[in-house]
Parts: structure tokens; C-alpha cells; sequence
């Protein structure tokens, strides 16, 4: 009964609860808005886009970021858009703006994408990665990102020389515009992940690009509803955005043990009851494995959802508990169709393959520095 730090097996106390809360065919939603939409042409004078925090517009779900992006674009050109008038009106505010991130991640953990930024508007796990090419000497280099941004919105501030260390930053502006900055050698290339610190403004970059890649021009700017505080009278429904189900997203969570997808359930945990928050969410996680009996409150300590903080505390006989609870419980088939196994996808793709294990055993990893589980 020793309490233990969890690191990612905390994972399986923020899915059970997840189930217990939401329900396995739960489903994030994304609503959309439109101003003075005009069905015979398709003009919207601006869309309003509203979030509740859906994880699943990223790689995990589809081939690539840049598929994400311009499925998400294609859902909208599907109900009949076809130009953008004005501004694009994003609403995060389902998320507490100010709690993007647990308080006790450690300050070295948060320039990685393992360490991401919430928000209640997300795409590519509020992750940008950027990418620099040398090209002929005193030219600019050529810059990738993924996920692809808006080229209309988006600086070159980048220059081959003879350098020869690299370096390469990115800056997402207030109104939305990406600017990349760095230097390469001729034929070299130099490249970065950054988490986003305002991932709405991120999300409203790409999905601008996207747009545009598919012809529809969005032309007015890229705005946060909760600073501009804009006249919603002239906006009727649009559509509903709708995620895969809960029971598909918690499988890439626990497969890939991504950091990300876990505080984001963590956060609309809390966002339904409490105002979006690390802690209204993990004090209700704790809450109801409490209630639920799977845990006495001097042997659960829940910091986080994803189990990067090193507050969390929690005891082997807690977590056998939850196990044999979830074994024995209508959700038996759902969580083992979640976890990562030999030789298959995510954390276990390459531990235990050929193995008397393989094809016998459902796992959840976890790492910190100091722990192995």
C-alpha cells in the first residue's frame, strides 16, 4: 500500500473515469456559425467557431495533420461553403484560457509537444512542427510545417548562409499569422516542434489554410472571441463537427499514451461542471473513484490526467483494483480493445514481440524520469 509515483499509468484512472462520466459513445462536438449565410452561393460573411475540446483533429486519427486539417475543412465545404466574407470567430473559452497547462509540469517538459497546451479549439495536438532548407546562399530557405498553415498568413523571415549551426524559431502572432525565423547552410536542413501557446489562434491558421486549399478564401481576419467580445445576432447553426466516439479516442490515448488526449478529457471533465480546468477536472476524476469505490482519497492523488506531473500518487492495490474492476464490468472488451499489446500498435509495438506474452497480454506503459512502469 505504498503510495507510487504513476507516471503514464495514470492514463487508466483518467480513462475509467472517463467511461464513468461521459460514457463510451460520447462525442466532442465542434459548433459552427455563420453570419448572413447565402445557400445559393455559399457566402458566409463570417463563421463563428465555437469548441468543446475535441482531441481528434490530428495524425492519431488520420493519415497525417494536414489530413486532419482538410477533413475538417471538407466537412464544411460538404454543407455548402464556399467563401468566407469576413473574419473567422474563434470561442475557446469551454477551457479556462489561463489553465492551458497542469501548474507542476516541469519547466524543462514544456517546450515539447509531450507537453502540450490545451484548448477547447485544438488541431494537431497544438503541436507545430517547422522545417528548414537551405536553399542558394542569401536567399530564404524553404519552410515546412505540419501541420500545413495559411500560406496568406504566414512570414519568411529565414535566410541561407554559411552558419554552421542552425537554428530556426516560430512565432504565432495576435492576429493569427505564423512567422518562422532562423538560418541554415546551403543543402542542410534544421527542424523543431513547438507547443502552441494559444492553440485556438493555431486552429484557425490551419483551417484557414485548408480552406483555402480546397478554393474557399477566407478574407476578413482570424479573431478570439473571448477579446473581441463580437455581436452574434446575424449568426444562425451552421453545423455540428463531431469526433469519433469516446471509446475510439481513449484506444489512441492509451496505445500511443498520448499526453495531450488525456488533458484534454481532463478538462472537459471539468469544463461540463466546474469552468474547464486542470483542477475542477481532476478533482472530479478523484471524486469519482471515490465513490465509485475503486480508491480510498489517502491513496489517490490525481495532479493531471496524462501522468506528467510528478504530484500524482497512487498504490499498486489501487491500480489492481481499477483493473479487475474494469475486467469484470460491461466495459471489459471496450478497455482491452484500448490497451497496447505485443508486436501491435503504439507503445508495444516493439517490446515482447515472439514472446509467450504476444497474443496474452493487454498493457498500458508508463515513464518519467526515475520511473518504469
Amino acid at each position: 500500500n505504498c503510495s507510487f509515483v504513476p507516471a503514464s499509468n495514470m492514463k487508466l484512472v483518467t480513462g475509467a473515469a472517463a467511461l464513468l462520466l461521459l460514457g463510451a459513445d460520447y462525442r466532442f462536438r465542434t459548433e459552427v456559425y455563420a453570419a448572413d449565410f447565402d445557400a445559393k452561393s455559399g457566402a458566409a460573411k463570417a463563421l463563428f467557431i465555437q469548441g468543446f475540446g475535441d482531441p481528434s483533429r490530428s495524425e492519431r486519427f488520420y493519415e497525417t495533420n494536414g489530413a486532419a486539417a482538410d477533413a475538417l475543412a471538407a466537412e464544411l465545404v460538404a454543407h455548402g461553403l464556399r467563401r468566407v466574407d469576413g473574419d473567422l470567430i474563434l470561442d475557446d473559452t469551454f477551457f479556462q484560457a489561463k489553465d492551458t497547462m497542469p501548474a507542476d509540469w516541469m519547466k524543462e517538459d514544456l517546450k515539447y509537444c509531450y507537453a502540450p497546451r490545451m484548448g477547447s479549439l485544438s488541431v494537431a495536438g497544438n503541436c507545430l512542427k517547422v522545417k528548414i532548407t537551405g536553399a542558394a546562399r542569401g536567399k530564404k530557405a524553404v519552410v515546412e510545417t505540419d501541420p500545413p498553415v495559411d500560406t496568406e498568413r504566414f512570414v519568411n523571415h529565414t535566410v541561407t548562409n554559411r552558419s554552421k549551426r542552425g537554428r530556426v524559431s516560430a512565432t504565432l502572432k495576435d492576429n493569427g499569422t505564423l512567422v518562422v525565423s532562423g538560418s541554415v547552410r546551403s543543402g542542410r536542413s534544421v527542424s523543431k516542434e513547438y507547443p502552441l501557446r494559444v492553440p485556438a489562434l493555431f486552429y484557425g491558421n490551419v483551417l484557414s489554410g485548408a480552406l483555402r486549399r480546397l478554393g474557399v478564401p477566407v478574407k476578413g481576419r482570424i479573431l478570439l472571441y473571448r477579446k473581441t467580445k463580437t455581436n452574434l445576432e446575424s449568426f444562425t447553426r451552421f453545423t455540428t463537427l463531431n469526433s469519433p466516439p469516446l471509446a475510439d479516442i481513449l484506444a489512441a490515448m492509451q496505445k500511443h499514451s498520448d499526453n495531450f488526449i488525456a488533458e484534454q478529457i481532463v478538462r472537459t471533465v471539468g469544463g461540463g461542471r466546474n469552468g474547464g480546468t486542470t483542477e475542477a477536472g481532476t478533482a472530479l476524476i478523484s471524486k469519482t473513484m471515490h465513490r465509485s469505490d475503486l480508491a480510498a482519497s489517502w491513496f489517490l492523488r490525481v495532479f493531471d490526467g496524462s501522468g506528467l506531473s510528478r504530484s500524482n500518487r497512487l498504490t499498486p492495490d489501487v491500480l489492481i483494483n481499477l483493473l479487475s474492476w474494469l475486467y469484470h464490468s460491461n466495459y471489459r472488451d471496450l478497455v482491452l480493445a484500448t490497451l497496447a499489446t505485443p508486436g501491435g500498435e503504439g507503445t508495444m509495438e516493439k517490446r515482447l514481440v515472439g514472446t509467450p506474452a504476444q497474443g496474452r497480454l493487454w498493457a498500458k506503459t508508463g515513464a518519467l524520469r526515475g520511473v518504469c512502469s
